[in-house]
């Protein structure tokens, strides 16, 4: 399923750069579906919650993120200013990064 991840000023506000965990696109999430999420570089992993992750931090939900979300990681892990944006998530059919 693609869905659409609305990250807000006080998602960035929020957010902890170079933090998988508390990055803007990963408050965005929990705050919308109440998953927690895993942002990487290029993709992001939904778990049901904290202990799920905590668990086995590899078998979550995978899914790539366009071209916006790549771009917001990037700047807000260098310190640039960044605004709110939609990413979209498109489900990684079969793939895992290794970790």
């Amino acid at each position: 399923m693609v869905f659409q991840v609305e990250v807000t000023q006080e998602d960035i506000d929020h957010g902890i750069r170079m933090n998988c965990v508390d990055c803007p696109i990963a408050l965005a999430i929990k705050r919308q579906t109440g998953k927690f999420a895993r942002v990487m570089e290029q993709f992001v992993c939904l778990f049901r919650d904290e202990k799920e992750y905590r668990e086995n931090p590899r078998l979550g939900e995978w899914f790539a993120m366009d071209r916006t979300g790549v771009i917001l990681v990037d700047a807000f892990d260098r310190g640039h200013p960044t605004k709110p944006v939609i990413v979209v998530l498109t489900p990684s059919k079969g793939f895992r990064p290794i970790l």
